[in-house]
């Protein structure tokens, strides 16, 4: 999975690959009910919720020349049928909000 940015599109991309260091943990409350109910690509109700970790990286300091990156944990939904997984906006929110506490520390 490449460079999510801090903030977007919900990221889809294909089934995950736990092979690659991708930390997976059964879906969290806190985030509230996932959004999707079918899966977009083939119409499946057979949806898994989980928490990934994911890295996004940011510009910042004058003409944001310079990047920082900060650790996220944010929902996933993946496909159980066809394999598609992707985010919604709740995992949007996590990043945006992640972003902009790091952005308050770094000019701290």
């Amino acid at each position: 999975m490449g460079d999510n940015g801090p903030v977007g599109t919900s990221l889809r991309r294909s089934a995950p690959d736990t092979s690659n260091g991708k930390q997976k943990v059964m879906l969290n409350t806190d985030f509230g009910e996932p959004l999707d109910k079918l899966c977009p690509k083939c119409g499946s109700a057979n949806l898994v919720h989980s928490v990934e970790a994911q890295p996004v990286r940011f510009p910042y300091g004058p003409g944001d020349v310079l990047m920082a990156t900060v650790d996220v944990q944010v929902p996933v939904t993946t496909c159980a049928a066809c394999g598609d997984a992707w985010t919604d906006a709740r995992a949007e929110s996590v990043r945006e909000d992640a972003v902009l506490q790091r952005l308050a520390e770094l000019k701290a």
